[in-house]
């Protein structure tokens, strides 16, 4: 029992570990506009999938299931070791339920447990078949063949019992049998603890994990005793324009810069335990603080993030929210306030803090502050642009494809906002079409008005724009009045947006096409018809996700899959572009791989746009 116990607390932390992983990848999806076939294949793409069911309200159409819930497999040992991991989810407008597979990693717990159990059951097997011989031999051998046997599982050796020369083979056998077990269980309990560390410690900031911070919030729920305090918490609002612009090194250090940045502010509270509960978000509760108290340490981490941002060279170094904790208090309330502060905090400028005492009132504030921050850019009409050039691979020049331009938003005082957050609210409040028209018109105004700026320019729009018909209309009648500027611009679109219809993906390329302008599909290789794409819409350039990158050198999963890419893309000649260039081997290694395009930190930092 002893085995199993250890084995099922191993299984216990390994499900942890899945689960942590599928929470992860369903964490950025709050609504879901295509089937669920789609979306099955978007999650079993990073995770082992045994059931899914996803069920939609409004158009049964999109319902789909795959797998069962229940495992096939046969193993005796299952029924002690169950394989019965997953969860439920609400993905707007539809409900999710899925049963998660543990692969390799629970085979391997379950032939080790079956090697323990036989070890045991052989030893002591042998040892009662020696008592009876030494029973019908020697009666006066029973009772310290009885001690050897009861003696097994304790850690001492048995040396001191006195047997007959003859009978030391036994006592030597037993105590290497003893001396096996107990290494077993060693190994057991080291392999536990250390996965406990993967699922319970974050590996880039050494802070606790998110699942470690969800028990905290779980405790303070069912906490009897009054407590009480605050939390601060934090979002690197920076993390994906640093991972894409300097590369993913760069964004390991801004994490563990922004980890040691709370540490030290927070070092006169000893109580004070911080998480890293997102990619770019951190925590730190604050028992027994007064939210007052805990306002003023706010000044202090705004004061440090601004120094930081000075060595950083970005627009931010991060936002901060504060939100007061009791007993009772719900976990869903607690993680919506300091959405809600955060978000406010953002519209703000750069490291700006907003400190939430109530959920109701401050959330509907939040979410007003940034529709009417949202309206007053598109009433402004003032945006700032940088430029990444895209390296040319072909015939061994350093000629350019194209610039991407990388927009940047600020507020009215002027204060730089978060890229990533202004798309996002955007998108939440109705108010992207009219975003993504804004920054098309300015990039327009900018090339007519600056004569040497003749190079060709990619510009990011949402899919969301891009397959509304009277975003097409209002494009052409655009590009009708400025016809010589058409073939300077290059849209650029993530795949898993145009994905979600591939038909009017099809149109919006063809119409872009019939105005002299081009098109770039972005984040390519992630979507489950990546190669259906070639057929069907024919873009201008595809570029390949950064993922396909990271060390490439070594990985030869992504070698086959850019080499299969890049041969198909020439067939129909597609170029290719690979993104996210960190290093001289992976340039050197994806040159190998014959694509048309590189992009990246190490080919050229983005540089601001001056006007001539």
């Amino acid at each position: 029992m002893l085995a199993l116990h250890y084995q099922k607390s191993k299984l216990d932390t390994v499900g942890s570990l899945a689960i942590s992983q599928y929470q992860q990848s369903i964490k950025e999806i709050k609504t879901w506009e295509g089937t669920g076939k789609a979306l099955y294949k978007e999650l079993s793409t990073h995770n082992l999938i045994r059931f899914f069911q996803y069920i939609d309200p409004q158009n049964s159409d999109n319902n789909y299931t795959s797998g069962q819930i229940l495992s096939k497999e046969k193993h005796l040992l299952s029924y002690f070791l169950p394989d019965n991991f997953g969860m439920t989810s609400s993905i707007k407008p539809g409900r999710l339920q899925v049963k998660l597979e543990l692969g390799t990693e629970r085979q391997k717990i379950l032939n080790e447990t079956k090697i323990l159990l036989i070890a045991l059951v052989v030893m002591y097997f042998t040892a009662a078949i020696v008592a009876y011989i030494c029973f019908r031999d020697k009666k006066l051998l029973i009772k310290f063949l009885a001690e050897i046997i009861n003696d097994i599982p304790n850690s001492k050796n048995l040396h001191h019992i006195r047997l007959p020369r003859n009978y030391q083979p036994i006592i030597e056998s037993v105590n290497n049998c003893r001396n096996l077990i107990a290494s077993k269980f060693d190994l057991i309990i080291q392999e536990n603890e250390k996965l406990n560390r993967n699922v319970f410690v974050d590996d880039i900031t050494k802070l606790k994990s998110r699942q470690k911070f969800s028990h905290y919030l779980t405790s303070i729920r069912d906490e009897v005793k009054p407590v009480f305090g605050c939390m601060i918490f934090l979002r690197a609002s920076e993390l994906s324009s640093i991972n894409h612009e300097r590369g993913r090194t760069s964004g390991d250090q801004y994490l563990i810069k922004i980890a040691n940045i709370l540490t030290e502010v927070t070092k006169k509270h000893p109580d004070s335990d911080h998480f890293r509960i997102s990619s770019a978000e951190f925590a730190v509760v604050l028992p027994n603080l007064s939210f007052n108290d805990s306002k003023k340490l706010l000044e202090s981490l705004k004061a440090t993030l601004d120094e930081y941002q000075q060595t950083l060279k970005a627009q931010s170094a991060g936002h901060v929210g504060l939100i007061p904790y009791k007993s009772g208090s719900q976990p869903s309330s607690l993680v919506a306030m300091a959405d809600t502060a955060i978000s406010i905090a953002q519209t703000l400028g750069p490291n700006a803090y907003h400190a939430t005492k109530e959920l109701n009132s401050d959330e509907q504030i939040g979410d007003n502050r940034w529709k009417i921050t949202i309206q007053n850019i598109l009433k402004r009409r003032t945006l700032t642009f940088y430029q990444q050039p895209i390296q040319s691979c072909r015939n061994n020049t350093k000629s350019i494809f194209y610039q991407e331009l990388l927009t940047r938003f600020s507020n009215r005082e002027g204060k730089a906002l978060p890229t990533a957050a202004v798309i996002a609210m955007a998108e939440r409040h109705g108010l992207i079409i009219e975003l993504d028209k804004m920054i098309i018109e300015n990039v327009l105004k900018l090339v007519k008005h600056n004569p040497k700026l003749n190079s060709t320019y990619g510009i990011n729009i949402s899919a969301a724009s891009a397959l509304q018909p009277s975003f097409i209309a209002w494009m052409k009648d655009l590009f009708k009045q400025h016809p010589k500027l058409a073939s300077k611009i290059i849209l650029e679109i993530k795949e898993t947006g145009m994905q979600t219809n591939v038909l009017a993906a099809a149109n919006f390329v063809d119409q872009a096409h019939k105005i002299g302008a081009r098109v770039s599909i972005e984040s390519f290789g992630t979507g489950f018809t990546a190669f259906k794409f070639f057929k069907d819409i024919r873009p201008d350039f595809v570029k390949l996700d950064s993922s396909f990158t990271r060390e490439i050198e070594s990985d030869e999963e992504n070698k086959f899959f850019v080499k299969m890419m890049v041969d198909i893309a020439r067939r129909i000649n597609v170029p290719v572009i690979a993104t996210s260039i960190e290093s001289q081997s992976e340039k050197q290694e994806l040159e190998k791989l014959l694509v048309d395009g590189l992009q990246g930190f190490y080919i050229s930092t983005p540089k601001k746009l001056m006007p001539s």
